[in-house]
């Protein structure tokens, strides 16, 4: 499938209709991966579900993919596995690109390009933060670190190597497993009196569960939706906002100060706004993502109930 210079950079229609007969979930030992594997189960019972570990699986090898897909193959890859250490990737820069993109090349030649569909879960760090009103898929990306360069990278492989594609920018992911925001707050309220959380970075939390649950619902409505797209939940908030609700819902008495990001100096610059605008999605899928307050609300949920 070839696209000629005149075409737009998002490239959405519906591709020819695509029986699913057998899943392949990456990163099922992180946020997403976990989550789609439990919302796949309950959609998608008597469809067999593959979630090799890193052992099985290594993307960082590209002699392990190849091996791997020697001996397997699949209708709908929904590749969750990234390397997402952003700070940690401006020194291991190669081994960021190798995972959240190189690897996407070895798999094209590993597989059938004309009978598998592949989803790539990108980020919001492939735009620069320097609007100020929500991205939508035709703003032109400029990654300001090196973990958004991998992934922009990872997105153009998946452009020119595969026939059947979706790729979904999200952005600031947390769930009650795992590591990430949420958990952190909760962690470091155990142990501190007070916090300095940053309020000049903006976007939208966004809960791996309530992802999940929306990504296999369009699923199982469009098993053919192509293109880029993204997901977000309605409204936006700062770091700040976000550890406020955190604790207004767990009841933690502990005191925040808002602080600026040049107060945390870091290796890796983050974009200042990246609030994702999903009216595309919610076009094509019929499916509008709840707020991130109700998000946060369900994640609380069920944070609760494991303790």
């Amino acid at each position: 499938m070839a696209k000629s210079e005149t075409d737009e950079e998002v490239f959405c229609y519906l591709a020819p209709p695509m029986e699913i007969k057998k899943i392949l979930v990456t990163g099922y030992s992180g946020q997403l991966g976990y989550f789609l594997v439990q919302s796949l189960s309950d959609l998608f019972p008597s469809v067999p579900i593959f979630h090799p570990s890193r052992s099985e699986l290594d993307w960082s090898s590209e002699t392990s993919v190849r091996d791997y897909f020697k001996l397997h193959s699949f209708d709908l890859i929904l590749h969750a596995a990234a390397y997402t250490q952003v700070e940690l990737a401006e020194e291991q820069t190669d081994l960021a690109f190798d995972i959240n993109a190189n690897s996407l090349v070895w798999l094209a030649e590993s597989i059938d390009v004309s009978k598998t569909w592949l989803w790539y879960f990108s980020t919001d760090y492939v735009f620069d933060g320097t609007k100020r009103t929500p991205y939508n898929e035709n703003d032109p990306v400029h990654p300001i670190n090196a973990y958004g360069k991998s992934k922009n990278a990872g997105e153009e492989f998946v452009k020119t190597h595969f026939l059947h594609f979706t790729i979904l920018r999200i952005s600031w992911l947390y769930s009650p497993r795992g590591k990430n925001f949420f958990k952190t707050m909760i962690e470091l309220a155990q142990t501190r009196d007070a916090l300095n959380i940053v309020d000049d970075q903006i976007g939208s939390p966004t809960n791996a569960a309530c992802l999940a649950a929306d990504i296999v619902a369009s699923l199982h409505q469009h098993n053919n939706l192509q293109g880029t797209f993204h997901y977000s939940p309605q409204g936006e908030t700062t770091w700040f906002g976000f550890a406020q609700k955190i604790f207004e819902l767990t009841q933690h008495k502990i005191t925040i100060h808002a602080v600026k990001s040049t107060d945390f100096p870091q290796k890796a610059n983050r974009p200042s706004y990246s609030k994702l605008d999903s009216s595309l999605w919610i076009e094509k899928t019929g499916i509008e993502p709840e707020s991130w307050e109700n998000q946060l609300q369900t994640c609380f949920e069920n944070w609760h109930q494991l303790q």
